[in-house]
Parts: structure tokens; C-alpha cells; sequence
């Protein structure tokens, strides 16, 4: 049945491990060797032969036998720290824009999170202007800040100052719009991880154990899915908070 959670959770995914689960339940329904091979090969970074020689055996083999394990730890590499604060938030940026359309209809926005382009989460259009937005969450306080910039660190937020000269170049009227919330992991832990269903629980922790070739590619959906399915009943317990906006010229 595991290969079978991660076919209905992720089979969209290009990760291999999505795509070998979707093989096996393919050749578990019935489906051909070669033709199994081929859609495999198609829909994943595998060759061919690789493709042609994991169907071989894997309708009767657990198909994690086939995963590559992550070799690094750590909260760089945990979805939790990376990925779900940063969905929540933009999440929450959303409520607020749909707030916003409400009160003045003359206002729309585009979601631009999925279309491959990294400095813009959101564009906000009135008539024939528009003013492109990315959402970030300061999740964790600045502790040096007294020792390393004279400010209290409560007083101040880390902003990459490198994603600042980028956006300047590409994205010149680019705002942020930052919410500071250092309880939001702890919310994330304690809240939205105890709504998932068994399937969807085992699929987090066989992210959290694999990586291989496009893993980001799976763990953005599982994340971005995740937060959109359970949102109502984590949002209750949530409340949406005040962003602060600073352009991207002023955080230089």
C-alpha cells in the first residue's frame, strides 16, 4: 500500500522515488513490463536501461529498496524548517490579498509562486499598474544583532543581502512583505503536522529519509498540497499576521 500513498500524494512529482512508486503501481495493476519501463523513463530523470532494469524486479520488491537515502541532516535539510514556514506565511499573504480584493474591487493579483520565478510570490494589479511582491517569514530572531550591527535584535530582521542586489537588477519595484513570527514552527509542529492522515504521514517521513534526483520538486507539493488541504482547521488556531512591507531598493 506504500507505493500506493505516494502515487495519490505525489504521482505529478518528476522525483524519482514518486515515479518509481507509480511503476509499481502500475505493474501491480496489471500494466506491462516495457510499457511501465518506457513511462518511468519519460517521467523521471532515469535512462532506459536504468528504468528497464528496476521494473524488472520491482513489482514483488519494496520499492524504497530503490530510493537513495539523504546523506545530509539537519534543519537545513528538514521541510519543516525549510519549506513549511515559508508556505504557511505565503499562505496566510494570501488571506490577506483575498481581504484586500474584497474591500476594493478594483484590485486583483496573480500568483506567481508556481511559474518558475524566483524573486515574485505575488503580483498585485489595479488598472494598468502592478506591483510584484515576495512574502518572507522571519522566523528566527537576529541574536548577534547588538554585537554585529548595534541594534536590538528585536529591533531588526536578517534579510539576504545578496536576493536584495538581485531583485534591485530584475525585479526593481519589488516589495517584501515580511511577517515576524518566531512561534511559527512550533505552531507548524504542534498544529498542522497532527492533521495529517496516515497516507499522508507516511509520505512526509519517506521525504524526510530520501532524496535523489528532484526530491525539491516533491517536497514543495507535498508542502504547498499539505498546507492548502488542512488549512481551514490550522488556520482556526492561527492567526493571520501583520506583514510589514520594506522594498527590496531599502533593504540594501
Amino acid at each position: 500500500m506504500s507505493s500506493e500513498y505516494v502515487a495519490q500524494i505525489l504521482g505529478d512529482s518528476r522525483w524519482v522515488g514518486a515515479q518509481i512508486a507509480k511503476a509499481q503501481v502500475a505493474l501491480r495493476n496489471g500494466a506491462d513490463k516495457e510499457g511501465t519501463a518506457r513511462s518511468l523513463y519519460e517521467s523521471s530523470p532515469l535512462t532506459l536501461k536504468r528504468s528497464r532494469e528496476i521494473v524488472e524486479t520491482l513489482r514483488d520488491t519494496d520499492f524504497e529498496s530503490f530510493l537513495e537515502e539523504r546523506k545530509r541532516t539537519g534543519s537545513a535539510e528538514n521541510p519543516i524548517t525549510k519549506l513549511f514556514p515559508a508556505a504557511v506565511t505565503e499562505r496566510q499573504f494570501l488571506d490577506v490579498l483575498d481581504d484586500l480584493r474584497d474591500a476594493r474591487p478594483t484590485v486583483n493579483y496573480r500568483d506567481e509562486r508556481f511559474t518558475g520565478h524566483t524573486l515574485v510570490d505575488f503580483t498585485i494589479t489595479e488598472d494598468d499598474l502592478e506591483l510584484p511582491v515576495n512574502v518572507k517569514n522571519a522566523g528566527t530572531r537576529f541574536e548577534n544583532a547588538a554585537s554585529l550591527v548595534g541594534l536590538d535584535p528585536d529591533d531588526c530582521i536578517p534579510i539576504p543581502a545578496y536576493k536584495a542586489c538581485d531583485a534591485i537588477e530584475k525585479e526593481p519595484n519589488l516589495i517584501y512583505a515580511i511577517s515576524i513570527d518566531y512561534t511559527l514552527k512550533a505552531k507548524i509542529e504542534r498544529g498542522l503536522l497532527t492533521l495529517f492522515s496516515p497516507e499522508e504521514a507516511y509520505v512526509w517521513e519517506l521525504l524526510s529519509k530520501y532524496a535523489g534526483p528532484l526530491i525539491r520538486d516533491a517536497e514543495d507539493r507535498f508542502v504547498y498540497t499539505m498546507v492548502d488541504r488542512h488549512w481551514d482547521e490550522f488556520s482556526r488556531n492561527v492567526a493571520i499576521p501583520v506583514f510589514r512591507v520594506i522594498s527590496a531598493r531599502k533593504a540594501i
